[in-house]
């Protein structure tokens, strides 16, 4: 199914149908001042922060897609293709994976 900019759509009961997101500077500086980012690892390297963070979608969520085919590079490694952009109320902009959603109005 092809989902196209301004469409409304919601987020399908599935196990992969995480919103996920690059880190933003308040994220970067919150780690920061946190315990965690403190200190060496059992290999004797510094902590790094994870690229990305996510969240789950709320019960009845929608969001306005921005782009309907989109590459997300979710960790480390390459960016991936299978991705669709939107944006919540808040007006913060994710990614989640084009077959978890469903058209609510397009």
């Amino acid at each position: 199914m092809a989902f196209f900019k301004h469409d409304i759509v919601s987020v399908a009961p599935s196990p992969r149908a995480g919103l996920r997101r690059k880190i933003s500077y308040e994220d970067r500086v919150k780690w920061q001042a946190s315990p965690a980012s403190k200190g060496m690892t059992s290999g004797g390297e510094t902590k790094l922060q994870y690229p990305t963070t996510g969240r789950l979608p709320l019960e009845g969520e929608t969001f306005t897609v921005l782009r309907g085919r989109a590459r997300f590079a979710d960790g480390w490694g390459r960016p991936t293709s299978g991705w669709t952009l939107v944006r919540d109320s808040d007006s913060q902009e994710w990614y989640i994976p084009t077959k978890c959603l469903l058209v609510v109005k397009s």
